[in-house]
C-alpha cells in the first residue's frame, strides 16, 4: 500500500500535474488479456482530455472495441539517490474515451492542442487539418493524484 500521507485528490493539485506534464500514458484493453499502452500529447479542457492521433490504427480500433480507459501523468521527477527515493507529482486515472466527429469539438481540441505545446500550427485548425486527424476526448471518471516532496520542499513544510 502506498503511503497515504502522499495521496491527493484535491482538484487544484490534479488539474496541475495534468496542465504540466509534458506527456500521458494511456492503457487501452487489447482484449487478450494485455493492455496496450503508449505516451501521447494531451490537453486538458474543462474536465475533459483530448488527444489527437491518426485516422486509423490499433488505438482507434481498441477504442471503438471497448472505450474504457487507463491513463496516467506525471512531472517534476528527480531521482534522490542519497536517500533511494524520488520526488514526483503524478496523476492516475480512468475514464471512457469517445472519439470526436463534431467538427467544431475537434477545431477545439486542436486549437488548444496548438496552444499547450506552443505549436506553429495555424489556428484556428484549417478544415484541412481537421480532416486528416482523429481526436479522443477522455470523460474522466477516477483520479487521484500522488505527491513525493523533494527533500528541500519536506524541510519547509
Amino acid at each position: 500500500m502506498g503511503r497515504k500521507d502522499r495521496f491527493r485528490e484535491d482538484w487544484g493539485f490534479l488539474e496541475g500535474v495534468l496542465n504540466d506534464a509534458e506527456d500521458m500514458v494511456l492503457a487501452l484493453n487489447d482484449g487478450d488479456g494485455a493492455p496496450y499502452v503508449f505516451p501521447v500529447n494531451h490537453v486538458l479542457v474543462g474536465k475533459a482530455l483530448y488527444v489527437h492521433t491518426a485516422l486509423a490504427g490499433k488505438k482507434m480500433d481498441l477504442i471503438r472495441r471497448n472505450p474504457r480507459v487507463g491513463f496516467t501523468a506525471y512531472t517534476d521527477v528527480r531521482i534522490l539517490r542519497e536517500k533511494a527515493t524520488t520526488a514526483f507529482r503524478s496523476v492516475c486515472g480512468t475514464g471512457t474515451a469517445h472519439i470526436v466527429e463534431d467538427r467544431d469539438e475537434k477545431r477545439l481540441a486542436l486549437d488548444a492542442i496548438t496552444v499547450r505545446y506552443r505549436s506553429l500550427c495555424p489556428r484556428p485548425a484549417p478544415d484541412a487539418m481537421i480532416q486528416r486527424v482523429a481526436i479522443i476526448r477522455i470523460d474522466i471518471e477516477t483520479l487521484v493524484g500522488k505527491h513525493a516532496a523533494g527533500e528541500e520542499e519536506a524541510l519547509k513544510a
